[in-house]
């Protein structure tokens, strides 16, 4: 999950760094995608000679349908999670909390925000993981051995992962 959260910040500080509305904002998405979906992380420009391919994705093909845009980075959000990717729900972090406006349906122009939400509790507990735009990764560490699948327990002000 770890690994997870450092490969979605780095592939949204390439997002941010191509700018594809050429606004000169701050361009952050809460679509992982595929190759069809435009302004993605896996596809972003279909407007390229070629369209969209794997060599020009942002994030690898393992993110394939994780789940975008339910996370809110509260403690005790609950999301499905139907694709989780090695034990964790993988969700964007849209919880506004620098004031991001709201430009169409998955663009933000403040901050963004990743989640990754343990499917299942080990003997030992659970350990969740975010990163936003400042790229530290914080991690929340419980003893819980039952919950809710998708309950994202890391949120902004978490400590980060030792």
């Amino acid at each position: 999950a770890r690994k997870a959260m450092q490969t979605l910040r780095d592939a949204e500080g390439e997002f941010f760094e191509q700018d594809l509305n050429n606004s000169g904002s701050r361009n952050y998405t809460d679509l992982i995608g595929d190759l069809t979906t435009d302004q993605s992380l896996r596809c972003p420009d279909t407007s390229s000679p070629i369209g969209c391919t794997n060599a020009g994705a942002l994030v690898d093909s393992s993110f394939f349908l994780a789940l975008p845009g339910t996370g809110d980075g509260t403690t005790g959000t609950v999301a499905d999670c139907p694709d989780d990717k090695a034990g964790y729900c993988v969700t964007w972090n849209g919880d506004g909390a620098l004031g991001a406006a709201s430009l169409g349906d998955s663009i933000l122009t403040a901050d963004f925000g990743w989640e990754a939400s343990m499917t299942s509790a080990h003997r030992t507990g659970r350990r969740d993981f975010a990163v936003y735009g400042d790229s530290v990764i914080r991690c929340s560490v419980t003893g819980l051995l039952t919950y809710t699948p998708g309950d994202f327990s890391a949120t902004r002000a978490t400590s980060a992962c030792d």
